[in-house]
């Protein structure tokens, strides 16, 4: 039975997104709201204390984005486990 379900294509509902990417993202709206309200262009370094703070946050956002994902697979019979009963 379980060859038949990886058969269906895989899901993904926060779009297939890597912790990586979404962190890259992050850096790259702050730096560009940055320059937007001080007229200023920035790179952020990676030690820098605006980096680090945004590396924290984004690993606090993602956990949620992957508990949604796993949320939302769970409705899904390919991806269940064990007992649930909502």
């Amino acid at each position: 039975m379980r060859g038949d379900l990886d058969k269906y294509p895989e899901v993904s509902f926060i779009g297939g997104m890597m912790f990586s990417d979404f962190l890259d993202e992050m850096i790259k709206h702050y730096e560009s709201k940055y320059a937007e309200i001080t007229g200023k262009e920035i790179s952020l370094a990676p030690a820098s204390p605006e980096r680090l703070r945004l590396y924290s946050a984004a690993v606090m956002i993602y956990q949620g984005f992957q508990y949604l994902d796993r949320s939302g697979k769970n409705g899904l019979l390919k991806y269940s486990t064990g007992d649930f009963f909502g």
